[in-house]
């Protein structure tokens, strides 16, 4: 686990008020995403205690559905001693073992079965392996693993449909291992294969990825373009989910874009149904458009827990950007 947190944004207070945000809501999130943005939350000094310690809470319960024996024991001995004293709990020896143990014949058996379809010659079954093999290191934690899987099963790929699925399995771990080069490099990838053009899903999974590669770029101009173009809400829970999506385009949209755009955004049908069940995003956009800058300012304000306390909004200066 890193090291706690800190803000680079200039305007992000020392200790940020969060009484109206809810940490459940994560909890639309699975595998390494909703662990990473537990951690994130729970680790970050500009937290409130309670906060953190509630995060914790949950990234222990979170890991528990996990093979993560290494992460769940450093939530007990590493971080910040008086968030781990708030958040309570003693460490289950009986659950570290027993999932060790399960981890290491799970392990064994994906080894022979990799070695066993290799010696068959067979390509589906050889990708089928290296497949299975990455879901075991992603239970694991060992995303670096994971991502050496998915990238050696490139030789065993029969059609466009495998090789899209590759470059999303590549560009989901690189997310999470911030390797936002990568994300890059296998989206634009996959953007010229043939399911690419023909599925919806694919497309949308992919270029919210590109989004999230741009974000990290801090080309927040194009990377709200792309968030702003994705097709209808898919689900996507390990990597974003259509609400975080709205809460990005929306404000990197009034970041960067004048008000004339935003309102051709808020009249795009496709988007209306991102913004649907999210009332204070569509009030910052419209507000915005209608010069009701002090609308404008208060409904941001409400907004800014949310925005500091995601995973990758938080260490970029788009209070500041928007602010100027």
């Amino acid at each position: 686990m890193s090291q706690a947190t800190e803000m680079t944004d200039a305007e992000t207070p020392k200790l940020i008020d969060v009484k109206d945000f809810d940490l459940t809501t994560l909890k639309s999130y699975t595998g390494p995403a909703l662990l990473s943005r537990l951690h994130y939350i729970s680790s970050s000094t500009f937290v409130p205690l309670s906060l953190r310690s509630e995060a914790l809470k949950l990234l222990r319960d979170a890991l528990k559905d996990t093979l993560n024996t290494d992460m769940y024991r450093k939530t007990f001995t590493e971080g910040d001693e008086e968030v781990r004293k708030m958040a309570g709990g003693q460490i289950d020896e009986e659950w570290l073992d027993s999932t060790s143990k399960t981890s290491k014949t799970s392990l064994s058996h994906l080894d022979a079965n990799l070695q066993h379809s290799k010696t068959t010659l067979q390509k589906p079954l050889i990708l089928s392996s290296y497949r299975s093999l990455a879901s075991h290191h992603l239970l694991t934690g060992s995303l670096v693993d994971a991502l050496k899987c998915y990238l050696r099963s490139r030789d065993f790929l029969p059609g466009a449909n495998e090789i899209s699925q590759m470059c999303l399995d590549v560009v989901g771990v690189s997310v999470e291992l911030k390797n936002f080069q990568h994300v890059m490099s296998y989206c634009n990838k996959a953007e010229h294969t043939n399911e690419f053009k023909k599925d919806d899903v694919t497309n949308g999974k992919i270029s919210a990825c590109k989004g999230l590669a741009l974000l990290h770029q801090k080309n927040y101009s194009l990377a709200a373009s792309a968030f702003t173009s994705l097709p209808p809400p898919f689900p996507y829970p390990t990597t974003l989910t259509p609400s975080t999506i709205a809460l990005y385009s929306s404000v990197l949209s009034l970041a960067t874009s004048p008000p004339s755009t935003l309102k051709s955004l808020l009249q795009n049908p496709t988007y209306k149904t991102y913004l649907y069940g999210h009332p204070l995003l569509q009030t910052l956009l419209e507000s915005y458009t209608l010069s009701n800058y002090t609308l404008t300012l208060q409904t941001f304000t409400q907004l800014l827990p949310q925005l500091h306390l995601d995973v990758h909004l938080g260490p970029h200066k788009l209070v500041k950007l928007f602010l100027n």
